[in-house]
């Protein structure tokens, strides 16, 4: 008589989603080889394939708490997946209520390596090794990420998405830094009009057509003296954490680099900087004197919502 289960497929990122990174075919065919191999039949409406969903953040995502329902059907007594890791990356302690929750139906995991029978007391405490082991995997994963971006940074590249740079700036893994030419001009004319002593936001974003709220930023940015400068960096401690809706990756608040981890890299010499170095530490003690006034009232000023920072929104968080 076959076994009725259930199969999880995992992939982190939407990258790996893509059938030339064979993640899901892969994982397809070990899940197929499992229930050939153990006689084990996974109705189509209990074949779970989920995509941009991190392991740590697996409790967060609707198509997760599907799979945990489909578990909890009488009927169902298995779980087959390509590896432990795509069942869960715990990050935190409270994640590994996910090995509590497979007990309590009478779960019993399969992967290639064999099977995990949690009612037994030595393959649940096998199982709970598998989690940490996988957990620490992860954060291993992250860490040599950061270092190799950290060092590519240190060289001059830009590790990091288009997106992240600063207004009119490019950057291409073949060619290098360059000027982005429609929104360079742009950036030159709103320095030449501070400079002139136009120091309104709102009159330099109507002007510009660059976002009031970004003009700021820009002003100060020493990349137009010729200078890149990462000055922040993401915070991986837990408190760092933002976890995003559906089990998407978390956000990663950034906090002040300190010391020798702030990075200057000048820019190439093809590139004419838009203001000069001594222009740019003007532009920085005006913004500075026009932000002072704002930033003491805000900080003196009464909180008006009695429980600001204390209230959290329940919904994501699995019960």
């Amino acid at each position: 008589m076959p076994i009725e289960g259930v199969a999880l497929i995992r992939v982190s990122t939407a990258g790996q989603a893509d059938e030339s990174k064979a993640g899901i075919p892969a994982q397809r065919e070990a899940v197929r080889r499992i229930c050939q191999t153990w006689s084990i039949n996974v109705a189509k409406e209990h074949h779970f394939e989920l995509t941009d969903v991190s392991g740590a953040s697996v409790l967060m995502s609707q198509d997760y708490q599907r799979f945990l329902q489909a578990v909890a059907r009488q009927e169902i007594t298995a779980v087959v997946t390509k590896e432990f890791s795509r069942l869960m990356r715990p990050e935190r302690l409270d994640d590994y209520l996910i090995i509590q929750y497979l007990w309590d139906h009478g779960i019993t995991l399969y992967t290639p390596e064999g099977k995990l029978d949690l009612s037994k007391p030595l393959d649940r405490f096998m199982a709970t090794i598998r989690a940490g082991m996988a957990g620490m995997e992860r954060l291993e994963i992250r860490q040599r990420m950061m270092d190799a971006k950290e060092t590519m940074r240190r060289q001059g590249r830009h590790p990091s998405s288009p997106g992240t740079l600063a207004h009119g700036i490019g950057y291409d893994k073949k060619t290098g830094w360059f000027y982005k030419d429609d929104e360079i001009q742009i950036v030159r004319l709103l320095f030449q009009w501070f400079l002139e002593g136009e120091h309104s936001y709102e009159r330099l974003a109507a002007r510009s057509g660059i976002p009031r709220s970004t003009i700021r930023n820009l002003l100060v940015n020493p990349v137009y003296a010729g200078v890149m400068t990462y000055r922040t960096k993401h915070d991986l401690s837990p408190a760092g954490q933002y976890p995003q809706k559906k089990g998407k990756r978390a956000y990663r608040r950034k906090v002040a680099r300190v010391g020798d981890e702030v990075i200057r890299v000048p820019l190439p010499p093809h590139l004419q900087p838009v203001i000069t170095m001594e222009q740019h530490e003007l532009i920085v003690e005006l913004v500075e004197k026009m932000r002072f006034p704002r930033a003491r009232a805000r900080s003196i000023a009464i909180p008006r919502f009695t429980y600001r920072g204390y209230l959290r929104c329940g919904y994501w968080f699995w019960l």
